[in-house]
């Protein structure tokens, strides 16, 4: 029994608690709620029309579970279809509109797959009447829903990296017997990962890398035979997206950028394999995609990244109306068509920016009304934002760079703090000016924060995607450094207080920058970053795949003639030279970025006695997936950061300042904070590691609260004899709480031999050194006759005197004794008196028991 202690630490936790708030009262935001404002899962998200615009399909998050949810477009009921609880084996991965009755549901299971479920609809003069859920595949992926085609859509199976295609026929009676081989629509194909399609289904074309050469190729089918014909091929260097197959067959719309440095939009002779004229390209600007109509005998469009905005281009009359309108009506965001019905009469508008997740509206073309039917994350607008805006700077060769910098909207000084964050890749990826949950809750802390789209970013043309090869820690640093200079130099930001963090090849940057420019960063902080170049080739799966391995020397070099280089640019080898703080974090599922990168740079920071915190996420993979994995990162970020510019503290800044000058009272603090899970979240290894080190010091507070980890097993295994070692020295020093807990040892006979009459003693003396709740547990051993004579006037004097010192557990005692009539007469309302004063739920189950007995 251990009651008196657990509310001895409800108390505790109370007067800790109004400390902490008192504390950080004078912060901008508390990390720890904005944290879990920005990071929490989108409300909604993944709209899409039924084929006759009459409903909305869309998932919604309760923060518990993931819901396919129903909109209907006249009415604008909501109706649940689908529930998905976040702890279940599977999660809804995508879904479908087959046809108005039926969503095909992909969901992933672990270890699995995907899975493909069916939500049958039945409607009763447009009324929801009915929802039926149906298996109907496993490990397999919806290629096409084919809307034009009724009952049937597209599926691919994997196997050995390379894709099955098949048609289902939703309404047959077996639907994995449409599986077997002689249904395979791409069995004389070749060995091609994608696959062009008409409207109705069919095959047109095959590309994708070959195997055996490793080049990139498009294939076209012939409509006599099941034939394949080889129409292109070309190195992974140059893009060839087929788009569209014109009707006589002769043409082919590409997205290609082989004819020039930028990505457009093409029209390529298949007779003569050659190109015949660009149709669509915008200047210095990669195209990304092209938007083909319903039908697919039509590209209305073209999308593109330009001023870090997503902008799209139509080119017939009705979407290039329909979008200049939007863009009319709603001047205070970026609108775009996400999806329409098949007669495009309902549509729907998602507006974003830089401040606003997306917005959802449905737009009625007949009635030309715009009506907002849900956001993504409704609750940041209770952050006031700033719109983040374009930088541009020249590197140390003249290369010109566009970042991106989000100032924060409210500040205690008029020179932020700047946070340089580099992106991942390092090649082929980008940053946008789109709403990014990590830039903007930084932003609200009080940076200013910096995205640099450095070379080997995606948008620019194939030469400066080119230009980022093998320049991990030169030029790519220097394109970075060549914007920081640039914000700096514009006297926007504190040129003192400079840090730099990032994730995956981010995470990299900051540490040899760290290490290269230690007079630009004032800190450096790595989530999931490589450390090591050359142990980037000790991965199975570049073992296993020469094309793997061959692209990763291309993009960081041949460890087999360029060790020597490699290792100059890994952190890991260049540690000694460290002078800035670093913050080091990794999940410890990463299957990307070996979490050995993590240990071996850990090891040497330790070796050379380096200024450096760190931090192992559990069951984190290369990003994030727990929204209290993400909220503890982040609160130990800004602590670290804050530290290391000498900014205003947060309550856990000051406390890990002073633990790590040595003084033992913070550092009981610091544990206390991690173990309470009230202002940061809960971490008992570091609530462990705190408590130890000022219990070495011979703070009595701190030698008992790390025996009470050892003794319920909080960060530790449990372990009662180092638990009592610890209560032993606390009680040495006359620490009330220590002689009770040890007397729970005794009583229990955990870590010692059963003894009631030293378990009495024990309790005794905490009471004699304040803590006069052990008077229940006297009482109590007097009320059952434990190391002493039964005596139930005894009993009841100690409980008396307990509830005149105020503690509210004696009461229950008291009327457990009402209603068994010992020592008293039985009194069942005296009781249920007694019950209803103790607040424990022991107590309140009693009262509820008699309550029914009587």
């Amino acid at each position: 029994m251990k009651t008196a202690n657990f509310i001895f630490f409800i108390v505790l936790t109370a007067l800790f608690t109004s400390y902490a708030k008192a504390n950080n009262a004078d912060l901008i935001d508390s990390p720890v709620v904005v944290a879990n404002t920005f990071f929490k899962a989108y409300k909604v998200n993944g709209a899409k029309i039924s084929p006759k615009g009459k409903s909305i399909a869309y998932t919604e998050s309760t923060g518990k579970q993931s819901t396919i949810t129903l909109l209907d477009t006249e009415s604008f009921k909501k109706y649940s279809l689908l529930e998905n609880k976040f702890n279940s084996a599977t999660k809804i991965a995508d879904y479908h509109w087959i046809d108005d009755q039926t969503i095909v549901v992909e969901l992933h299971a672990n270890g699995k797959g995907r899975i493909l479920m069916a939500i049958n609809l039945t409607f009763d003069n447009g009324v929801l009447t009915g929802i039926r859920h149906k298996h109907l595949l496993d490990n397999v992926y919806v290629q096409s829903p084919l809307p034009r085609v009724k009952n049937k859509f597209l599926v691919s199976r994997w196997s050995e990296g390379v894709s099955s295609v098949f048609k289902i026929d939703i309404s047959g009676k077996s639907i994995e017997g449409q599986l077997r081989s002689k249904f395979k629509l791409n069995k004389r194909a070749p060995k091609a990962k994608n696959w062009l399609t008409s409207s109705t289904g069919a095959l047109i074309l095959a590309y994708g890398v070959d195997g055996d050469d490793n080049l990139n190729k498009v294939w076209l089918k012939s409509t006599k035979k099941n034939k394949w014909k080889q129409i292109w091929q070309g190195s992974d260097k140059d893009k060839f997206q087929p788009v569209l197959l014109s009707k006589d067959r002769k043409t082919l719309l590409v997205i290609s950028n082989e004819k020039d440095n930028y990505s457009a939009l093409y029209k390529y002779d298949l007779v003569n394999q050659q190109y015949l004229e660009k149709v669509y390209g915008v200047k210095n600007t990669d195209i990304d995609g092209a938007i083909v109509n319903i039908d697919k005998d039509e590209v209305i469009g073209v999308s593109f990244v330009r001023g870090g905005f997503t902008n799209y281009k139509y080119f017939n009359k009705l979407e290039g109306y329909l979008s200049k309108s939007l863009s009319d009506s709603v001047t205070e965001s970026y609108p775009y068509v996400v999806d329409y019905s098949l007669d495009k009469s309902k549509l729907i508008v998602q507006t974003s920016d830089s401040t606003d997740p997306g917005t959802y509206h449905l737009f009625d073309v007949a009635q030309w009304e715009l009506i907002k039917f849900a956001s993504k994350a409704p609750w940041i607008k209770e952050y006031k934002l700033e719109a983040s805006k374009v930088i541009t700077s020249h590197s140390s060769d003249g290369q010109e760079i566009e970042s991106y910098l989000t100032l924060p909207a409210t500040s205690k000084t008029n020179k932020p703090p700047l946070i340089v964050l580099p992106h991942g890749g390092p090649i082929a990826v980008r940053d946008t000016l789109h709403f990014d949950p990590h830039v903007q809750f930084l932003a609200t802390l009080g940076y200013a924060v910096l995205q640099p789209n450095y070379r080997g970013s995606s948008g620019y043309g194939k030469k400066f995607k080119q230009q980022g090869m093998q320049q991990w820690g030169r030029l790519i640093e220097d394109d970075i450094a060549s914007a920081v200079n640039e914000v700096i130099d514009s006297g926007i930001v504190d040129k003192d207080k400079v840090c730099v963090y990032g994730i995956s090849y981010g995470g990299y940057s900051a540490l040899i920058n760290a290490i290269n420019r230690p007079n630009l960063y004032k800190c450096a902080a790595s989530y999931a970053g490589v450390t090591d170049l050359p142990l980037l080739f000790n991965d199975l799966m570049l073992s296993e795949s020469p094309k793997l391995k061959s692209l990763m020397k291309e993009i960081v070099g041949d460890p087999e003639t360029e060790i020597e280089t490699l290792i100059q640019f890994s952190p890991v080898y260049q540690a000694k030279e460290l002078s800035i703080p670093v913050f080091l974090a990794q999940g410890d599922h990463d299957s990307r970025v070996d979490i050995e990168h993590f240990y071996r740079m850990k090891k040497l920071l330790e070796h050379y006695g380096k200024d450096f915190d760190f931090m192992v996420l559990k069951n984190e993979g290369h990003g994030f997936k727990y929204l209290k994995n993400i909220v503890s990162f982040y609160v130990e970020l800004d602590s670290f950061i804050r530290e290391s510019l000498n900014m205003e503290l947060s309550l856990l800044s000051k406390l890990r300042k002073q633990s790590k000058q040595g003084d033992a009272s913070a550092q009981n603090e610091l544990g206390r904070l991690y173990e309470l899970d009230k202002e940061i979240p809960r971490n008992y290894v570091k609530a462990r590691d705190w408590y130890r080190k000022a219990a070495e010091q011979g703070l009595a507070v701190a030698q008992n609260n790390l025996g009470v980890l050892y003794d319920y097993g909080r960060g530790v295994k449990t372990d009662f004899i180092e638990a009592r070692v610890w209560y032993e020295k606390a009680a040495e020093q006359g620490y009330a709480e220590a002689f009770l807990n040890l007397g729970y040892l005794y009583e229990n006979g955990q870590g010692v031999e059963k003894n009631y009459p030293k378990a009495i003693n024990l309790f005794e003396q905490a009471v004699e050194h304040g803590h006069t709740q052990a008077l229940i547990n006297i009482g109590f051993f007097h009320e059952k006759g434990r190391g002493v004579e039964q005596d139930y006037a005894k009993a009841i004097a100690l409980f008396e005197q307990a509830i005149e010192k105020g503690h509210t557990a004696a009461w229950g005692r008291l009327g457990y004794l009402y209603e068994n009539g010992f020592g008293v007469t039985k009194d069942y309302q005296k009781a249920l008196e007694c019950y209803a004063k103790d607040k424990r739920d022991w107590a309140k189950k009693k009262h509820a028991a008699l309550l029914k007995k009587v």
